[in-house]
């Protein structure tokens, strides 16, 4: 069995586990968080991140113990041959639908706000074809194209959320663990799920030259990614609050439905 060429440093895989994490589920991230817990979101999302690090440090320890394998390939040696494929063949439709999910979400996003006479479909089409021909990269190529553009993403959402803070209101926040904690549990399930692109790591780690800082390239990553979500949170709900962030969100999904409507009647 050939080895991967082991050229990603953890600064890299840290940077693919950040920019896989952070993608269209930011969008409906408050809404998520304010119908779990209305004030106590920001709390509700913390737990989702430290939900989503025990898992991930799992995958990594697996990762560290076949540091020259990939999920598909030590799956065999841990359950055996034939229930390892069929493993395998679910972690491919999980990836098909996430990356199916992720790019028609986005693709809505794209058609709603920006490109309003642009079909969905040509959106969506672009977009996987992007991804089909980066996918024909090494992984040394992948982890320096997420290394590259992950400043691109992280500095104008910080630099937003800053500024945006300047108008928080601190008593929007309180109570800090809600008014509704029996839909917190709930609530941190569906924006643990929001990490679930951590999975990717399982493929990484063969690549770095460094397996064992598997461990700590998933705390960094949900550190910096869990971190941005917490703040987020903290900017809608201390701007906004609670029920107008729940209510802003209903409406601009009727809005959004109402394009829809006009442009296919039109």
């Amino acid at each position: 069995m050939t080895k991967a060429t082991r050229d990603i440093s953890a600064l890299q895989a840290t940077a693919v586990l950040v920019s896989t994490i952070i993608g269209v589920g930011v969008l409906p991230l408050p809404l998520f968080a304010v119908r779990a817990a209305n004030t106590g979101g920001p709390l509700v999302t913390l737990l989702a991140c430290v939900c989503a690090l025990v898992g991930l440090l799992f995958v990594a320890l697996l990762g560290m113990r076949f540091p020259d394998e990939t999920i598909i390939q030590y799956s065999e040696r841990l359950i055996g041959r034939w229930p390892a494929r069929a493993v395998g063949l679910c972690v491919v439709v999980f990836f098909a639908l996430l990356t199916s999910l992720t790019a028609r979400e986005f693709g809505e996003v794209v058609v709603t706000s920006v490109l309003k006479q642009t079909p969905v479909e040509v959106t969506v089409i672009v977009m996987l074809m992007l991804a089909a021909i980066s996918a024909r990269n090494t992984m040394t190529t992948f982890a320096y194209i997420h290394f590259f553009y992950v400043p691109l993403l992280l500095v104008p959402v910080l630099l937003i959320i800053i500024l945006s803070l300047k108008n928080a209101e601190l008593l929007n926040l309180q109570p800090i663990w809600g008014n509704r904690p029996a839909g917190m549990t709930e609530g941190i399930v569906t924006i643990a799920a929001l990490f679930q692109g951590s999975f990717v790591l399982t493929i990484v780690i063969p690549g770095m030259r460094k397996p064992a800082k598997a461990l700590a390239v998933s705390l960094y990553s949900i550190l910096i990614a869990g971190g941005l979500y917490v703040v987020i949170v903290i900017a809608v709900i201390g701007v906004f609050g609670a029920e107008e962030t729940r209510g802003a969100a209903v409406a601009d999904a009727g809005a959004g439905q109402g394009d829809v409507v006009a442009s296919e009647r039109a």
